[in-house]
């Protein structure tokens, strides 16, 4: 079992002899998987002051399936689940990207995959990961696969991609708005004919329209602008899915600009993504108003190539989590080396410091992730980066928590 061996990789990670408890700082670096390899997604903070972890798992069954890790403020796991579509050892294919939680139990979104086809998979799962119920959102589309859901006015928002199911993958975004008895009130479906928009995330907003109080989503993504250039996108809909606006940001210049998460930023909102600016993964951050108007643009560069997955805005900027990637392999350009990054940069966009996780091996072969970054108290009490690591070539999901430095398990 992986867990069994959390200590040795502590020590790899925090170079040094301490246990994985919390020190007096409430550091710690934990570990949640089993015999094989289980991916990060995201995690939400539940109201017993704890975390529930979502991703995927491939440790008990031939296929991979939904994988949920509750863990209490610490860090510690309080326990773990697997779910299938049908039953839990099913033949199908089931990821857990999304989770909110409603009434003590949880609302889990990912896509299930029966045959060739791909749907919006939502389960109901109780506070102790017992699947209560689970539905399926089918269109005429070959894949549809679910990555994020929000509690909003009267009912959930779901987000994710919709594509025709060829090699190419022609995608749009897709979003399905339902009701608090999980029917649905509408979908809407935008993107560029025959190209591959990516996703980002998605957030409600109040504001006022014409003086009236209105409830507007904002979701951020990546459009496919020519052949060989992309650019971040933000798209603004009303409340039954109409577009009051949408904004590329990156769409003067030939480089490839992406967009991956959006977050509340004061009065206005940031979104961060990536850029080749450089001629290398640059980490990209855009501040915009609520009427899209580009308000600052900064991209940070480091000397390898970064892939930006979450950003916080802290009281004195922003705290970015991601991968370092150290090697790609030739043919494929899969990523065969990389640490998970936390970065700080400070609010004129210049960085202020960054810190890498992972684990590379003797032979520098190593692949971790960063995926989602929590500030506790605004920053000033640390960092939660949640991300995917290595364990002897096996894939394990790890949650640290960091001081506000970004340094960890240091009296």
């Amino acid at each position: 079992m992986k867990l069994a061996y959390s200590l040795l990789v502590l020590l790899i990670f925090a170079g040094c002899t301490k246990t994985p408890e919390p020190n007096n700082t409430n550091q710690f670096i934990k570990f949640f998987g089993s015999s094989k390899n289980e991916t990060a997604n995201a995690m939400v903070s539940t109201t017993d002051g704890g975390y529930l972890i979502v991703g995927s798992t491939t440790s008990f069954n031939l296929y991979e399936q939904a994988f949920l890790a509750k863990a209490d403020a610490n860090g510690n796991v309080q326990w773990t689940q697997h779910y299938g579509i049908d039953s839990t050892n099913d033949g199908n294919v089931t990821v857990a990207r999304s989770a909110i939680e409603v009434d003590g139990n949880f609302l889990v979104l990912g896509e299930g995959t029966k045959g060739d086809t791909t749907n919006f998979l939502l389960y109901q799962v109780d506070a102790s990961g017992t699947q209560l119920g689970y539905k399926e959102y089918a269109t005429t589309t070959k894949t549809d696969q679910g990555y994020y859901i929000s509690a909003v006015n009267g009912g959930y928002m779901m987000i994710g991609t919709t594509g025709d199911g060829t090699i190419a993958q022609n995608n749009n975004i897709k979003a399905i708005k339902i009701d608090n008895n999980r029917e649905v009130v509408f979908e809407k479906s935008d993107g560029i004919t025959n190209a591959v928009d990516g996703l980002g995330n998605i957030i409600e907003i109040s504001t006022q329209v014409n003086g009236a109080d209105v409830n507007d989503f904002l979701w951020v993504g990546t459009s496919k602008r020519l052949p060989e250039d992309t650019d971040a996108r933000i798209i603004r809909l009303n409340d039954i899915g109409g577009i009051r606006w949408e904004e590329n940001y990156g769409k003067l210049d030939s480089k490839n600009q992406t967009g991956t998460e959006i977050k509340v930023d004061g009065k206005d909102y940031v979104i961060v993504g990536n850029t080749n600016l450089n001629d290398n993964g640059d980490v990209y951050i855009v501040k915009v108003d609520a009427d899209g108007k580009l308000l600052a643009e900064y991209v940070v560069s480091l000397e390898n190539e970064q892939i930006a997955e979450s950003i916080e805005p802290v009281s004195d900027g922003y705290i970015v989590a991601g991968t370092n990637v150290l090697k790609r392999e030739a043919l494929t350009n899969n990523i065969t080396a990389s640490t998970a990054f936390l970065m700080k940069v400070k609010a004129d966009g210049t960085m202020d410091w960054v810190k890498e996780f992972g684990d590379l091996g003797k032979d520098v072969d190593g692949v971790n992730s960063g995926r989602f970054v929590k500030a506790i108290n605004g920053g000033s009490e640390g960092y939660l980066l949640l991300g995917s690591f290595d364990f002897f070539g096996s894939s394990v999901m790890g949650l640290v928590r960091t001081s506000s430095d970004g340094t960890t398990l240091n009296k």
